[in-house]
């Protein structure tokens, strides 16, 4: 399901820093059941829900693809990755797994179809940059996806937040009053050197 939808795997980018930061700082392949027991509180077993939603969120970006797994179950950071990069090797394999999508899976898809599809929205409107004098928030930008999304829009009561977090977190949007402001800067500044 969508990793912008607060209540299905992928949405967490508390989780996903974390498991990161351990594979990045241990430096070598941790097994899956060693990375569930030093990550996992105490307390999350305790309700059936905060039991699972660890391992769906590591689940789903290793089914991305973000870390390499072997056979065993051994996790790893891949090569080249810095707690500093993280945002930027997310973006980057996100990008590069819509590549490999037709059109209408793009169109269709509930994995991070949903956040670039929204996204792309806020990138067509001029009033929520700079100069547009607007921002963009939990209160408006179900709004300002939703009028141009009809049928795949966004759902306002699980989504807003999320999307808004993984926008900041990705390099698209930029805290601005009370809300944020369209910048895609960051998430196209590491492409830059290579045109």
């Amino acid at each position: 399901m969508s990793m912008v939808n607060n209540a299905h795997a992928g949405s967490s980018l508390v989780l996903l820093n974390l498991i990161d930061r351990v594979l990045i700082r241990r430096g070598k392949p941790v097994a899956r059941s060693e990375l569930l027991e030093i990550l996992r509180p105490d307390l999350l077993p305790k309700s059936e829900n905060g039991a699972k939603r660890f391992e769906w969120n590591l689940d789903f970006w290793l089914e991305e693809g973000l870390w390499p797994q072997d056979g065993l179950g051994q996790i790893s950071a891949p090569a080249g990755a810095t707690e500093q990069n993280i945002a930027h090797r997310v973006l980057a394999l996100l990008v590069d797994n819509l590549n490999s999508q037709s059109e209408q899976e793009i169109l269709d898809g509930t994995r991070s179809e949903p956040f670039f599809r929204a996204m792309t929205c806020l990138l067509a409107q001029r009033r929520y940059v700079f100069m547009g004098g607007g921002t963009v928030s939990v209160s408006n930008v179900a709004e300002a996806v939703n009028s141009w999304l009809s049928g795949r829009g966004m759902n306002e009561s699980n989504e807003r937040s999320t999307f808004l977090a993984y926008g900041e977190f990705l390099g698209f949007l930029e805290p601005f009053d009370k809300g944020y402001i369209v910048d895609p800067t960051l998430a196209i500044e590491p492409y830059l050197g290579k045109l």
